[in-house]
């Protein structure tokens, strides 16, 4: 009798002949196979098919209902679950907690993401004692009181938390005094509080508790923060590798200098859209940043010129730096970009767009040094002409990545015309035939224009 091959599965070639063995995750996962065919499975394998699950929770909640087996291996799982995302948790099961229940579950108590709260947070916190990564994306409905569920444990070990989207009000320290004072956050490495309502008296409170641990912080947007907190971080927060400051716009010169003081480990920093920024502040960055690798200065403002460039290429870091942002800076010119272009040859990504004055004399430069580029975007420099473009076709040869939308200068309809940049294909043979010749043809059908 000929095997059943389950739809959507990747079939895992035997040694020898034309059969295939499916493997067990394809076997549990694959929608056709029987709605039993899953709870029948034994605990232990269960447990495997879960770990191999992008959200073995979410797996283990949707499919409680098909067996005790199912339901038993969800119980042992929570022992040893150690990232949990409820932000991927397709559903739950109101008024019944998960897998506490012998019972059947009653599919007509069923909600949506947006509805997970304090009180299954702290069920997941209290459950899964090896906790040490959750995220809580996009969850508006927790409250602060979901972060002290992390502090009643005093052998929580959480290290990684996502709380980005949650729009969590975090004004005032008292807001977190539970969180910080129960040592709730005392382990961890990597916080994410983009969108979050925080102010000044909140993040110094963090930054004091984790001082010394923490590596990556994300606070983009959170509009509140000035250089009071910009300081804590550096005072705080020496081990910081990757800080996102993008959006916090009362942020000046004095916070940025104090963070590249105290924090001499950054390797990626995020300052876009600090409009109150000037070229003293990246000028401290440059100087005492020596592990730079990457810098995003999009939409600083109008105080950011040429200076700051020049500082970062003549920089402690300009070996290290490997992606840089100096889109929408409309004060940049060739000149500083020649000199970037022969120091930090190491640039992999480079963004440019919106910088206005820029035209071939960039372009012909970095097409002569930066070997290593792989992604150039010059959306909306209108100074670019055609030879601006075959300069960079030719000379980055790992070049995969070329934005040219809005480069009104540019001789090709195609190249100008939004409408033709969702098809590669199309803007290929576009511009292929009477910009380019035989020699530039075959690098150009590696690249992703648009």
């Amino acid at each position: 009798m000929a095997s059943h091959e389950p739809r959507g599965s990747r079939r895992a070639r035997c040694g020898h002949g034309d059969g295939w063995c499916p493997t067990a995750t394809e076997v549990a996962l694959s929608s056709a196979a029987p709605r039993d065919h899953l709870g029948e499975l034994p605990v232990d394998l269960l447990l495997r098919v879960a770990e191999a699950h992008s959200n073995p929770l979410d797996m283990l909640v949707r499919k409680a209902h098909l067996s005790k087996a199912i339901r038993a291996a969800a119980r042992a799982a929570q022992a040893i679950l150690a990232h949990v995302a409820l932000d991927k948790l397709t559903k739950r099961y109101h008024s019944v907690p998960p897998f506490s229940s012998p019972g059947v579950v009653d599919h007509s108590k069923v909600i949506w993401t947006g509805a997970v709260d304090d009180a299954l947070v702290l069920e997941v916190v209290e459950r899964c004692p090896g906790l040490t990564s959750l995220s809580l994306r996009g969850c508006t409905g927790i409250t602060p009181r979901a972060l002290r569920a992390f502090g009643w444990d005093s052998a929580c070990q959480l290290k990684v938390l996502d709380l980005r989207g949650t729009l969590l009000s975090l004004r005032h320290e008292r807001d977190l005094q539970g969180w910080c004072a129960s040592g709730g956050c005392a382990r961890l490495t990597s916080l994410c509080l983009r969108d979050c309502v925080i102010a000044d008296e909140g993040l110094v409170a963090v930054a004091a508790t984790v001082s010394g641990r923490l590596t990556s912080l994300c606070v983009t947007d959170c509009r509140q923060l000035t250089d009071v907190a910009a300081t804590a971080l550096a005072e705080h927060c020496a081990q910081l590798r990757a800080l996102r400051l993008g959006g916090c716009s009362k942020v000046t010169d004095g916070g940025v200098q104090a963070i590249a003081h105290g924090c001499e480990w950054l390797e990626a920093l995020d300052l876009q859209q600090l409009r109150n920024l000037t070229d003293s502040a990246i000028a401290a960055v440059a100087a005492r940043c020596p592990r730079l690798a990457n810098l995003r200065l999009s939409c600083v403002g109008s105080q950011l010129t040429d200076a700051s460039v020049q500082a970062l290429a003549s920089g402690c870091a300009h070996q290290r730096l490997t992606a840089l942002d100096l889109s929408r800076n409309r004060n940049l010119t060739d000149g500083a970009l020649a000199g970037l272009a022969a120091s930090c040859t190491r640039l992999e990504v480079l963004d440019l767009g919106g910088c206005h004055q820029i035209t071939d004399a960039a372009v012909f430069a970095l097409a002569s040094s930066s070997k290593w580029l792989r992604e150039l975007r010059l959306r909306g420099c209108g100074g670019i002409t055609d030879a601006a473009v075959v300069a960079a076709v030719s000379g980055c040869e790992r070049l995969a990545t070329l934005d040219l939308r809005y480069c009104t200068g540019l001789s090709s309809h195609a190249a100008r015309n939004p409408r033709c940049l969702t098809e590669s294909e199309a803007l290929l043979v576009g511009i292929g035939g009477p910009l380019f010749g035989p020699t530039t043809w075959p690098a150009l059908q590696r690249i992703a224009i648009f």
